[in-house]
């Protein structure tokens, strides 16, 4: 689990947003925030990629456990966004860490 200061909360989303990188791949696409203090993540798996709640909470608890592995390399004061699109069920954990990291390098947040 990511600890509690590395969460994006509400009150991320209602200060005016500038300065995003949107970068896409087959099962999910990133927005990347320029934001100062620490790093803040959140993770949206929408009803249309899987209609059962018991896999979209799969593939966000998957990629927080990659997310929390990597966060010392990640750079500093940056806000991502993950949202997972259809077929991202049917990724292994490994499939998934590979997606996650390419994203990451490709939004150079990584």
């Amino acid at each position: 689990m990511l600890p509690r200061r590395h969460r994006l909360t509400k009150e991320f989303f209602k200060k005016p947003l500038f300065k995003k990188t949107k970068t896409d791949t087959p099962f999910l696409w990133v927005y990347v925030f320029k934001t100062p203090g620490e790093n803040a993540y959140s993770f949206s798996v929408p009803k249309t990629a899987t209609k059962s709640s018991v896999l979209r909470n799969k593939i966000k608890r998957r990629a927080r456990a990659v997310v929390f592995k990597t966060l010392p390399r990640l750079n500093k004061n940056l806000s991502v966004m993950f949202f997972f699109k259809k077929g991202s069920e049917l990724m292994s954990f490994k499939e998934l860490e590979k997606n996650i990291l390419d994203i990451l390098r490709k939004s150079k947040a990584l």
